[in-house]
Parts: structure tokens; sequence; C-alpha cells
């Protein structure tokens, strides 16, 4: 479960259900038509465990270090957040980079999720 801090928890679930298509869409489909390859279908779904687990506990670590961080008026929390959020904004690789991942374009991310620039 992810706190509903950021709003992040639907981005995931998102994330996770395209990444199960990447996974079984080429050796996995041959698996579930019944050609006897039970094996390649869960190598494929322990694939997908494995992947989506580290992306979450990624996200799930962030936002609670965030809420913890945010809790309560304690003079030196307030003196960190405040010079971390100025250091954020003032440091617009850093800005960007934690904006692409809220928004799910940065990171190991599945085919149906990878954005193509029209240009």
């Amino acid at each position: 479960t992810i706190h509903p801090l950021a709003g992040l928890g639907m981005n995931l679930g998102l994330l996770d259900a395209a990444s199960l298509v990447d996974c079984i869409a080429v050796d996995g489909a041959k698996a579930l038509t019944g050609n006897n390859e039970p094996a390649l279908l869960v190598k494929q779904l322990r694939r997908y465990e494995r992947w989506r687990k580290a992306e979450a506990q990624t996200v799930i670590a962030a936002m609670a270090s965030l809420k913890n961080l945010f809790e309560g008026s304690h003079p030196i929390k307030k003196l960190i957040r405040g010079v971390g959020l100025k250091l954020t904004d003032k440091t617009p690789v850093v800005k960007h980079q934690i904006i692409e991942r809220a928004m799910g374009i940065k990171g190991e991310l599945p085919e149906l999720a990878r954005f193509v620039d029209p240009i």
C-alpha cells in the first residue's frame, strides 16, 4: 500500500498493468495458449513481480519519508523542510527528475508507458 500523499497509487497501478503486458506479451502468451509451457509463464510472472516490487518500494519509501518529514513542527524538521524545498526549487535538474518520476515517465518503464516525442 502507499500513502495517498501525492496520489501516486493510481500511477503505480497503471504501470503495474502495463508491465504485466510487457512480461507476458510474447513468451507468456505462448504459455497461456495451452502449448504446455507453464514454466515459461511462471518465469515471466516472477520477472514482473521483481520488477514492480522494486519500483513500488522506491515510491513507497520516498512518500513515507516525505510524510514523516512534513509531520509535526519540530524546529529542525522545519529547517530541513525549508532548506530542502528551496534547494529543490533552485536546482532545475533535480526538480525535473522528481516531476518526471512522479508522472511515471522516468525509470524502468514498460513499453506501453514510454513517452514518444511526436517531433
